[in-house]
């Protein structure tokens, strides 16, 4: 068969944000109010940059939904609840995306204090490693007490000084995946986990006569500003389970 005309290949729905403030246009991090879009492709899976996109909200015109789009194309905060999007090139359209209409998010809290992590210390790496969960809260509405979902948290680390060619500390997901930026779920919450390898740390560390603390910082930001209580620091002290027994 020959190729096709024009997009051969679609991308996702590129959004600029993973939730809309009701009362207000969907922003990026920066907060400039932001449409979405469609990257297209050719057959030979180059980006074609005329392509011209629309978008659909598939919910119910007879009900009240929760979003419109403006007439610059950005969506625009209804009512809170999920509206249902989608977009198009020709003839091929993205899966439908999901977006919540929050109220706006104004606090971000840390539930859990820190806690030392006691580190294993194993015959080699694969037995010397811990992990702690570094969860946070991100609430609004009028008595700011609103779980708001779909807000992205960034986390960052002090790296550990490395002895091997492996790190000492590094941030995953809840697979293990290295990372370093999470997003709040429907109860508020967004979480990375804090990996440490002793066998990176030396025989110092194992021995108790290398103390260190991990300190990480989690941030989010609402219209370019931070949230209230962003950034929120970590400081987790490291203990040996050797030192600790």
């Amino acid at each position: 068969m020959s190729a096709p005309k024009g997009a051969a290949a679609i991308s996702v729905l590129q959004l600029p944000a993973l939730y809309i403030v009701r009362g207000d246009s969907m922003r990026d991090t920066n907060g400039v109010a932001t449409a979405p879009a469609v990257i297209a492709y050719d057959a030979a899976g180059s980006p074609i940059t005329d392509a011209k996109a629309q978008f659909f909200i598939t919910d119910s015109v007879t009900d009240a939904i929760a979003a419109k789009f403006g007439d610059n194309g950005v969506l625009l905060g209804m009512k809170i609840g999920i509206v249902h999007v989608i977009g198009q090139i020709g003839n091929l359209q993205t899966p439908v995306i999901a977006i919540p209409v929050t109220a706006a998010p104004t606090k971000m809290t840390k539930p859990v204090a820190d806690t030392a992590i006691i580190v294993p210390i194993g015959v080699d790496s694969a037995t010397s490693i811990a992990a702690y969960s570094l969860g946070v809260l991100v609430q609004g509405g009028a008595g700011a007490d609103t779980t708001i979902q779909g807000v992205v948290v960034t986390y960052a680390l002090t790296p550990l000084a490395t002895v091997t060619s492996y790190p000492a500390t590094y941030l995953a997901d809840d697979n293990g995946g290295m990372s370093m930026i999470d997003t709040t779920d429907v109860s508020g919450q967004a979480s990375r986990r804090l990996v440490i390898n002793a066998k990176a740390l030396g025989l110092q560390f194992a021995a108790g006569a290398l103390k260190d603390t991990v300190l990480v910082t989690a941030s989010a930001k609402y219209k370019g500003a931070p949230i209230a209580g962003s950034p929120i620091t970590f400081k987790i002290p490291l203990k040996s389970s050797l030192v600790s027994q």
